[in-house]
C-alpha cells in the first residue's frame, strides 16, 4: 500500500492484519479508535513493514493506540509515531513480537497507565531501536518505554525529523 490516507476507522481500528505480509509506503494512518486495542493498525501473526509513514492521533480503550503487534515482526523505518492515546503502550503496544525502528521519532504519545511510547508487554520478542531513533517526551513523565530498557528511551532522535 502506498501514499494512502487511513482514517476515520472506529471500533476496530484503521488497519487489521491476520497472518499476512503488509507493506507500507508513504501513508498516513490518523484519527482512528478501537474498543480494545490497535487504534491505527492491529498485526496478529503477521509480518509488516512501514516506511515514511505517519501514525497519529490513533486511540484505543486498551492497548496500542498507534499500533499492536502481537506474535510476528513489525518494522518502522524513518516514520513519525505521535499523538496517540491508550492504557498501555499509546506509540506501539508489542506482545510476543519483534518490532524494530529505524530513523524514527516516537513522541507526544499519552498512556494511561504505562508505556506513553512503547510499551513491550511480556518477557518474549525484542525491540530494537536504532541510534537515529528517539522515544521521547511521552506521557506519563519518564516513562518512554516500558517492559524494556534502551538509550533511544528519553532520546530526541539523530538528526532531529522535525
Amino acid at each position: 500500500v502506498a501514499g494512502l490516507n487511513i482514517t476515520g476507522a472506529s471500533g476496530g481500528g484503521g488497519v487489521y492484519i491476520n497472518g499476512a505480509t503488509a507493506t507500507f509506503d508513504h501513508c498516513s494512518i490518523y484519527g482512528n479508535s478501537a474498543d480494545v486495542v490497535g487504534g491505527g493498525f492491529s498485526s496478529f501473526n503477521g509480518t509488516v513493514t512501514f516506511t515514511s509513514c505517519d501514525l497519529h492521533d490513533n486511540e484505543a480503550g486498551g492497548a496500542g493506540g498507534g499500533g499492536r503487534v502481537f506474535q510476528g515482526t513489525v518494522q518502522f523505518n524513518h516514520c513519525n509515531i505521535h499523538s496517540n492515546a491508550a492504557k498501555y503502550g499509546a506509540g506501539v503496544f508489542i506482545n510476543d513480537a519483534a518490532a524494530s525502528f529505524h530513523s524514527c521519532n516516537v513522541h507526544h504519545n499519552t498512556a494511561t497507565a504505562a508505556g506513553g511510547g512503547l510499551d513491550k508487554y511480556t518477557s518474549k520478542g525484542t525491540i530494537t531501536l536504532d541510534q537515529a531513533t528517539g522515544v521521547h517526551d511521552n506521557l506519563p513523565a519518564r516513562n518512554d518505554c516500558a517492559g524494556f530498557a534502551d538509550p533511544a528511551c528519553g532520546r530526541l532522535p539523530t538528526p532531529p525529523l522535525w
